[in-house]
């Protein structure tokens, strides 16, 4: 009986170095994947590096910007978005490389773009072996933004409430203006002009005849506008509820007709009561 014990008991020990063995093995195996994973990575790396990113025959030629709006106006502007792209392009690379169509990725590219105030949105496609072709839909301004410490007419809004330069806009001239008691910057939030934004819209929209040449953004409780009617001279003020502006501008309309018809010279419309128009 002490015979087999010690038998089992000696077994029991000489099985320890298999299990030893075993996780050596399993350890190396580890790290060989893992440098096997490594180096392909690695090669991966440098092949895209020197086949592509660094390969001159992808040198790059030209930058094609094609825009309706700024951008794409003239020569000068487009160089001056395409010299834009290529900084962007070349970010990164060595001092001395030259850039070919593969050293920027494309989406950082059209990211840099659509960071630029006056672009909504992007578009970048290489052409092999070494043209760069960018697609812009720019921003369309629909009013100036004028307030104290403002430059006049330096800045312009959207429909969407982006700020933009003018300078980097087209069709600028016409724009009506929203007045506010405060000075703006590219960046800031204007929820306090998005009751002037509206309005501009629902009259260029639904009532064309309603030629809306100022808002005033000064009180939160009311909208007040400088307008022309069907391409009248008269300039009318029209006071009216930052709310509900398709039907407000609906009874502007019909009460313009009302004067008109009537010949009255009123020229101040008050449309704060819910249910009535006062005229002075």
């Amino acid at each position: 009986m002490a015979q087999r014990s010690d038998k089992t008991a000696r077994n029991a020990v000489g099985k320890r170095p298999d299990g030893r063995r075993t996780m050596r093995h399993a350890l190396v195996l580890l790290v060989g994947l893992v440098a096997v994973v490594a180096l392909t990575v690695f090669a991966c790396r440098q092949g895209w590096e020197y086949l592509f990113r660094r390969n001159p025959r992808f040198g790059l030629i030209r930058i094609d910007i094609e825009s309706s709006g700024y951008w794409g106006k003239d020569a000068e502007t487009r160089r001056l978005m395409a010299s834009m792209v290529e900084v962007s392009l070349k970010d990164g690379l060595p001092p001395g490389v030259a850039a070919t169509v593969f050293s920027g990725r494309l989406g950082d590219i059209r990211r840099a773009l659509e960071a630029v105030p006056s672009i909504e949105s992007a578009s970048v496609e290489r052409i092999l072996p070494g043209v760069l072709r960018v697609r812009l839909v720019e921003r369309t301004p629909r009013a100036f933004v004028n307030g104290p410490g403002s430059l006049a007419n330096h800045l312009v809004i959207d429909d969407e409430g982006r700020l933009m330069e003018s300078r980097y806009c087209l069709n600028t001239s016409a724009l009506p203006v929203i007045v506010s008691d405060r000075s703006w910057r590219i960046g800031d939030d204007t929820g306090p002009l998005k009751a002037a934004v509206e309005v501009l819209a629902a009259a260029r929209i639904h009532y064309p005849d309603i030629r809306i040449r100022k808002v005033s953004a000064v009180d939160p409780e009311c909208v007040g506008l400088s307008i022309n009617f069907r391409g009248g001279g008269t300039l009318y003020t029209v006071l009216m509820s930052p709310e509900s502006f398709e039907e407000n501008l609906w009874r502007l309309q019909r009460g313009l007709e009302d004067l008109i018809r009537s010949g009255e010279p009123y020229v101040v419309i008050n449309m704060l009561y819910r249910h009535g128009i006062t005229l002075q």
